[in-house]
């Protein structure tokens, strides 16, 4: 469980930079309730976190409108 957003950090490395994953309070308290009520679907979610930390320059598909500049994954099976 994690008592404060540095608990919740995760460094990953690569050949050229670090990249640091840092989360909000909400964001926290939404994966804590995750964890809490489908534990598969949390380690489906961490498992993309960290697959995005370690290659952050992966396309993803591209969102539109409001929310231009930000991309979309999708999370265990979606078929």
């Amino acid at each position: 469980m994690w008592q404060n957003p540095k608990d919740f950090e995760h460094a990953q490395k690569s050949k050229f930079l670090t990249y640091k994953d840092l989360y909000s309070e909400e964001i926290i308290k939404k994966l804590t309730k995750i964890k809490k009520k489908d534990s598969v679907e949390y380690s489906q979610i961490r498992k993309k976190m960290n697959s995005i930390l370690e290659d952050p320059n992966h396309s993803y598909k591209f969102l539109t409108h409001d929310m231009k500049g930000l991309n979309r994954v999708h999370i265990g099976h979606f078929v």
